[in-house]
């Protein structure tokens, strides 16, 4: 993939800068500082010696009045460094190579230097850079020469660079080493991310069962779970949106195709006049039902976007339920329906939105009526207990399989034995009376049995008692 790519080059490239960066570093400050430090460890040592050997002349010249010089004969077998006498006159006393003894040095001037050692010709001695160090030769109080030791810097180098050889030789070793280590670590990092990044392709053109197969604890692994968990999400959403549309479109389509086909045999004179106002009704009925569904369709796309609001007051649910129960009265006549209305008091004060729970008891009855059979009863009793009130409404009709119990409150939902009965119905009403009884903060209990009819209950907090519990 290219952003694998990219990824891939921007790493090599911060390894590139890095290892050109640490390399200059080494070869220019590094080597400098190295240098610069050998060649102060070189003079620390010679003028430790020097101070031993004039320490050494001091006493001799003490007690023998001149200096002794078989000591630093030796110097040439046993040591990598010159050794020089010098008289306070500058004159070469003795000189361990003994090529310059006699010499007179006429710019000698040991106070010249602001330090200890200093590099150079020292005074036209000698025709290559030496590392020099001076120590005084004191006796009686006075000086009476100096003690110089000079070592070649071009044996200094040399150490210097053999050092710097086995240094570079490391480095480049570390530096190999570190690339290899670079390139395994980059690949364990892209190779997770190259994984990552072809789920969210394949996510983003659509594929929702596309798993991320990455069993790793660590970052990695949690993005991979997380995105499988919202490719799961994404296709419970498109099949939940699909059969959303297909439910939608069904019960739009049949009144629709029923309201067209008695307009068009009215048009067509398959319906005679006097029978025309018959067939006008069924027409209105099938208006109603559009109107009904586009109404809940619209009440639960705004609760899916979080838009219902609730205005919440004190109420006496009892006169609800009974205002509610005579609007029934018409439809439930004709069958012989009944209800049986039981309250613990004559009224229970509740703090709700009384719209919406005028809609939710709306449904609850409606349903009941729908799925009571003739000549039966409806009973809805309110009871109260602790700082609640429980409102159940029960009908005694066919009854609920328990396999269908759990998918009663899902939208467009209808149980196998309520199609044939229920054609008038949307399957929103109950998917509508869960999304307000969630916005009150409270549940909604079913209870069933195949053959003896539901119960359906759910509590309201009383004012000023606290809220429903959930």
């Amino acid at each position: 993939m290219k952003i694998r790519s990219r990824v891939s080059y921007k790493l090599i490239l911060t390894y590139a800068v890095f290892g050109v960066l640490a390399y200059l570093i080494v070869v220019f400050a590094g080597t400098a500082l190295f240098r610069h430090a050998v060649r102060q460890n070189a003079a620390s040592e010679l003028y430790a010696t020097a101070v031993r050997i004039a320490t050494e002349q001091s006493r001799v010249y003490t007690s023998a009045h001149s200096f002794d010089v078989s000591e630093l004969e030796i110097l040439p077998h046993v040591a990598d460094y010159r050794a020089l006498l010098i008289s306070t006159g500058g004159v070469i006393v003795f000189d361990s190579e003994g090529s310059l003894n006699g010499r007179n040095l006429p710019d000698f001037d040991p106070a010249d230097s602001a330090s200890y050692s200093r590099t150079g010709l020292f005074y036209g001695a000698f025709r290559e850079n030496m590392l020099s160090v001076i120590a005084p030769v004191a006796a009686g109080y006075a000086v009476r020469g100096y003690v110089t030791l000079h070592q070649p810097l071009s044996f200094i180098e040399k150490r210097v660079d053999s050092v710097l050889t086995y240094a570079y030789i490391l480095f480049a070793v570390l530096v190999v080493t570190a690339l290899a280590f670079f390139l395994v670590v980059q690949q364990l990092a892209l190779r997770p991310l190259r994984d990552i990044l072809e789920g969210v392709q394949a996510i983003s053109e659509g594929n929702y069962d596309y798993r991320i197969s990455l069993k790793r604890r660590d970052e990695f692994g949690y993005l991979a779970d997380a995105l499988n968990v919202m490719a799961g999400d994404l296709k419970a959403a498109e099949d939940y949106q699909k059969r959303f549309i297909a439910n939608v479109s069904h019960d739009f389509r049949s009144p629709l195709t029923s309201i067209r086909g008695y307009l068009q045999a009215m048009l067509d004179g398959v319906i005679p006049p006097e029978e025309q106002g018959r067939y006008m009704q069924v027409i209105i009925g099938e208006t109603e039902r559009l109107t009904k569904l586009t109404q809940e369709v619209l009440s639960l796309s705004s609760m899916d976007r979080g838009e219902m609001t609730l205005t919440q007051s004190d109420f006496d649910i009892v006169a609800l339920v009974k205002k509610i129960v005579r609007t029934f009265e018409g439809a439930c006549l004709p069958r012989g329906i009944r209800f049986e209305l039981e309250f613990s008091s004559p009224a229970l004060p509740v703090h709700a939105d009384y719209e919406r729970i005028q809609q939710v008891l709306y449904n609850l009855i409606d349903n009941a009526v729908k799925f009571s059979e003739n000549d039966s009863v409806i009973r809805i009793r309110q009871t109260e207990r602790g700082d609640l009130v429980y409102t159940s409404v029960r009908d005694y009709g066919a009854g609920i399989p328990a396999a269908d119990l759990k998918k009663i409150f899902t939208r467009f939902y209808k149980s196998d034995s309520s199609r044939g009965r229920d054609r008038s119905g949307t399957g929103l009403g109950l998917s509508i009376v869960k999304e307000i009884l969630n916005a009150h903060h409270t549940t909604i209990d079913v209870t069933s049995t195949v053959g003896s009819g539901s119960e359906f209950t759910f509590p309201l907090p009383m004012p000023g008692r606290g809220e429903a519990e959930e």
